[in-house]
């Protein structure tokens, strides 16, 4: 597997004008959060259009099967964004374009064999980001379901012990709020395991 640095010696990502960009590329246009999104490939690159990103933080990764960052690259305020990836030397395997905004997430799993970028719409997903916050000694976790299905929540303390530990079976959505009141003061590790992706939240007491 090639080095978490290595794509971004290979993120030739000049900004294009949109109509040399999508020439002759398979494409798929989607909405994130009132951002138009346009993920598109050819058999080298990768390619991302956001066009104008004003206020809000648009986040682009590309991750490895395992959910390694291969490159990270944050947006905002600019205008007619369109960028293009070459991983045309990156290993054979499968990999993930992951597009995020507050907390929604567009996710477009792709594959690189024997060289050439194989990329489905009918593989895209939206999942939400779980929301962690801790205010008086009260831990509030919110999750929108989307693509979920369980949900964990652990709370670890400094030293790795467990010390919350719940599942919760929701239709739509979770809100709960936990009270921490009895914990002693200290640094607390929250985890929120949601479908087959886990999120950690850090927080102190």
């Amino acid at each position: 597997m090639k080095s978490l640095n290595f794509l971004s010696t290979l993120a030739v990502a000049a900004t294009l004008c949109t109509q040399s960009l999508f020439a002759n590329t398979f494409e798929n246009t989607f909405d994130l959060g009132g951002t138009t999104v346009t993920i598109a490939a050819t058999s080298e690159n990768v390619i991302v259009n956001l066009g104008t990103v004003e206020k809000e933080t648009v986040t682009i990764r590309i991750e490895d099967k395992d959910q390694n960052a291969l490159l990270t690259e944050t947006v905002k305020n600019t205008k007619d964004f369109a960028k293009k990836y070459n991983v045309k030397r990156l290993e054979d395997g499968d990999y993930r374009l992951v597009v995020t905004k507050k907390t929604i997430r567009t996710v477009q799993p792709f594959s690189i064999k024997d060289g050439v970028v194989k990329m489905s719409p009918a593989d895209q997903k939206e999942k939400f980001i779980p929301t962690v916050n801790f205010h008086n000694n009260k831990l509030d976790v919110n999750v929108l379901l989307g693509n979920y299905s369980n949900i964990y929540v652990k709370l670890f303390d400094q030293d790795g012990r467990t010390v919350l530990h719940e599942k919760h079976y929701v239709a739509l959505q979770l809100n709960q709020r936990y009270n921490l009141e009895q914990l002693p003061s200290g640094t607390y590790t929250a985890e929120v395991k949601a479908g087959d992706e886990t999120f950690t939240y850090e927080l102190k007491k």
